[in-house]
């Protein structure tokens, strides 16, 4: 699965130029190859929730400030509308742009907790309520962790 990416992020980046790009978009041209090439990848679409390191989840959402967190709460929001012991009738992306707007984006993430309870069992609430102090979403992501195991 490496090869692929290595392969094709290649390919990509040698057919653009770079001279004329700024250096924001030179920064995020990368990442969004990445995007790209992993929604394309017919082998890394697996049903069910995936682990993902606390840790890293953590660290990469310091360092892209913010940008990281955003992700990976959209992966969790696609992961779980494949999961069928939640509500099928849910959009992931409705979900994700919730967070931007105020308010909404309070309760688009009581909405993840909630799911979060559903599949793993254990209180949203308590989540919920460790998020203010932005401990709780890394809680859930180690709760999740143990559900896909």
């Amino acid at each position: 699965m490496y090869r692929y990416f290595a392969d094709r992020f290649d390919d990509i980046r040698n057919r653009v130029t770079t001279d004329r790009m700024t250096p924001g978009t030179r920064f995020l041209l990368p990442l969004v190859l990445l995007y790209v090439l992993y929604n394309r990848c017919s082998e890394c679409h697996e049903m069910g929730v995936k682990q993902r390191s606390v840790v890293k989840v953590l660290l990469l959402s310091i360092i892209t400030f913010g940008l990281y967190w955003l992700y990976v709460t959209h992966q969790y929001h696609t992961e779980f509308a494949k999961e069928s012991e939640l509500d099928p009738g849910f959009s992931p992306v409705v979900r994700t742009v919730m967070l931007f707007v105020p308010l909404a984006n309070i309760y688009a993430l009581w909405l993840f907790y909630q799911d979060v309870e559903t599949l793993t069992g254990k209180s949203g609430v308590k989540y919920f309520a460790l998020s203010l102090v932005f401990v709780g979403y890394y809680m859930a992501v180690g709760a999740l962790n143990d559900y896909a195991a």
